[in-house]
C-alpha cells in the first residue's frame, strides 16, 4: 500500500491538470467570422464644388473578410508565447511548491480549529500530522474516537457512524493487501516454472519419443552402447576364470575345495567389479 498516492500528490495531480487546461492551444471559434469586422478603407472623391478633394466613409458599410492566413499566423505566434510562459511558470518544482503551500495552509487552520474548540485529537492521537494512510503502521494509529467528549454536541451521529465505518474498512485493507500480495506471489512462481515451456519446439519437442526423432536417436545409441558393454563385461568374465583358474592349478589349489572355490569366486566378483568400474569410465 506505500505505492498508493499521498494527500500532496493528489493536490498536485490536481494542479497539473488546471495546468493543462490553461496551457492548451487557442483555437478560433467556428463562427468567429460572424462577430470579425474591420472599417472599409475611404475611398477618394472628386472634387467639390469647393474645390476640396473628399474622402467616402462609404457610411455605415463595414468589411468582414479578415483572410484565414492572418488568423493561423496571429494564433501561432500566440500559442507559441503560451506554451514558452507555461514551461517557465508552470514548472514541476514550481507545482511542488504550491501543493506543499496548500497542505501547509490545511494544516494550520486544523490546527487552529483544534486549538480553538480544545480538542483532544493533537494529544490523544500518536499519528503526526500529513501521515500516509496507505501505510498500514500509521491505520493502526488512528483513534476509534477522534472528537473529545465535551463536544459531542457539536459531532453529528452521521459524521461519527461514518467515521467509523470507514475506519473499519480502513483497518481491513491491510489484510486484504497481504492475501493479494501472497496469491501474486504464488502466481509469479508458477510463471517462473513454466518458462520452459515457452518455446516448445526448443525445449519440449526435443524431449519427446518420436519416429526419427532427437530422443529416438539417443535412445538408440544407448541400446547399442549398453549391447557393447555387455558383450565386453561377459568377455572379461570368461577370461577372468580363466586366469582363476591358471592361477589356481599354479599353487596347488584343489578345484574340489570349496574354501578354494569360495577363494576363486570372491577375487572373480572383485576383478569384475574393477573391470565393469574401466569400461563405464572410459578406461583401457
Amino acid at each position: 500500500m506505500s505505492s498508493a498516492k499521498t494527500i500532496s500528490e493528489h493536490k498536485a495531480e490536481f494542479i497539473r491538470s488546471q495546468v493543462r487546461i490553461l496551457s492548451a492551444p487557442i483555437e478560433p471559434a467556428e463562427d468567429w467570422k460572424d462577430y470579425a469586422w474591420v472599417p472599409k478603407k475611404k475611398k477618394k472623391r472628386g472634387d467639390g464644388e469647393d474645390g476640396e478633394t473628399h474622402e467616402d466613409d462609404g457610411g455605415d458599410e463595414q468589411e468582414r473578410d479578415i483572410p484565414d492566413k492572418v488568423i493561423g499566423d496571429v494564433l501561432g505566434k500566440f500559442n507559441s508565447h503560451l506554451k514558452q510562459h507555461s514551461r517557465s511558470v508552470f514548472s514541476s518544482q514550481a507545482i511542488h511548491h504550491v501543493s506543499r503551500q496548500i497542505g501547509n495552509l490545511y494544516w494550520r487552520q486544523v490546527e487552529a480549529d483544534v486549538e480553538k474548540k480544545g480538542n483532544a485529537l493533537g494529544k490523544s492521537c500518536d499519528i503526526e500530522k500529513g501521515a500516509d494512510l496507505a501505510i498500514e503502521s500509521n491505520i493502526l494509529k488512528l483513534p476509534e474516537r477522534p472528537w473529545n467528549d465535551g463536544y459531542d454536541e457539536e459531532i453529528d451521529d452521521e459524521s461519527r457512524e461514518k467515521y467509523t465505518q470507514l475506519l473499519t474498512q480502513l483497518k481491513t485493507l491491510p489484510q486484504t493487501l497481504h492475501s493479494l500480495q501472497t496469491k501474486l506471489d504464488q502466481q509469479k512462481k508458477l510463471e517462473s516454472l513454466l518458462k520452459p515451456f515457452e518455446d516448445p519446439s526448443n525445449n519440449i519437442q526435443p524431449n519427446l519419443v518420436t519416429r526419427d526423432g532427437e530422443l529416438s536417436e539417443e535412445i538408440e545409441k544407448m541400446r547399442m552402447l549398453t549391447a557393447k558393454v555387455v558383450l565386453k563385461l561377459e568377455k572379461e568374465k570368461r577370461e577372468g576364470k580363466i586366469r582363476l583358474n591358471a592361477q589356481g592349478d599354479g599353487h596347488g589349489i584343489d578345484h574340489g575345495d570349496r574354501t578354494g572355490n569360495a577363494s576363486a569366486d570372491a577375487s572373480y566378483e572383485e576383478v569384475s567389479k574393477r573391470k565393469k568400474l574401466d569400461v563405464i569410465l572410459g578406461m583401457p
